[in-house]
């Protein structure tokens, strides 16, 4: 019976979700302080973690080759922080049934989180092939060409990309910054950051936001504004004062490029955020 498998699997990813909900809840408590509940919790977490393993081996071994089963197993082990599992599981998946749109969705993700451009835009392409009218799938497919190297195969892409509903403002403001129209990009950097900072305003997010605006003001010529922006970046998080590490920007290079411009503006103007150690 191949639904056998696919619910193992399916309830291996409920757990799992399950064990993210108590470790978020464990970092509130304090070890000291709150000790048997905090034991108490963690000893809940392994006894899931354990049932979580049995159910995924239970799945694997009734999978009866069914790619439905496999791409709840590589979803749950995204979940659980297992990524190279959750590619092997995809790909799995797509040898079977190459049409799989679930699950070549995800691998492109995945591939794109792991800076893996070139053969996410090949898993984003043929995402875009099997749902034409996703806009969202239809940018990431355009960014990932640009972000491959692709800048002709990509600019193909934009204006269809650009037509479409569904794409994130953040996804509209790159490919408009990628198609060489900053002001236009501009606004779109902006609603994203509003967004993030109305949405849930962490540190984390903060910092995201602050990345996008100080982008579209740099490409517009904003620097005075660029570099206000850049100075927040350091009062949160005070790794932003050091240059290597911006190398990684998600996002591509021309926010890198704008990041490590706008940083240096900053440090000169405000010599005191400079790192200590810097020469």
């Amino acid at each position: 019976m191949p639904g056998v498998g696919l619910i193992h699997a399916s309830i291996a990813k409920w757990r799992q979700n399950d064990i993210d909900n108590k470790v978020s809840y464990l970092a509130t408590l304090d070890p000291e302080k709150d000790k048997e509940e905090y034991e108490n919790i963690e000893n809940v977490i392994l006894e899931i973690r354990a049932r979580v393993a049995r159910l995924v081996e239970l799945a694997e071994r009734n999978s009866y080759n069914n790619p439905d089963v496999f791409h709840a197993l590589a979803s749950q082990a995204n979940v659980a922080g297992e990524r190279e599992r959750s590619i092997s599981l995809l790909r799995r998946a797509i040898t079977i049934k190459p049409d799989h749109v679930l699950s070549v969705e995800l691998l492109a993700l995945l591939l794109e989180a792991d800076r893996e451009f070139e053969e996410a835009a090949e898993y984003f392409g043929k995402y875009h092939k099997l749902e034409p009218e996703n806009g969202r799938g239809h940018a990431r497919y355009a960014i990932n060409l640009w972000k491959a190297g692709k800048k002709t195969a990509a600019r193909k892409q934009f204006p269809g990309a650009l037509e479409k509903d569904g794409i994130s403002d953040i996804d509209r403001a790159l490919i408009l910054l990628f198609n060489d129209n900053p002001e236009e990009a501009f606004g779109y950097f902006n609603k994203a950051a509003k967004t993030l900072e109305d949405d849930d305003p962490t540190q984390s997010q903060k910092v995201d936001a602050l990345i996008y605006r100080i982008t579209a003001d740099y490409y517009v010529d904003n620097m005075d504004a660029s570099i206000e922006h850049y100075r927040e970046i350091i009062a949160v998080e005070s790794g932003a004062a050091y240059k290597e590490n911006l190398q990684n920007i998600y996002l591509g290079d021309e926010v890198r490029i704008a990041m490590e411009k706008v940083q240096a503006l900053t440090l000169a103007k405000y010599p005191e955020l400079a790192p200590a150690d810097s020469e």
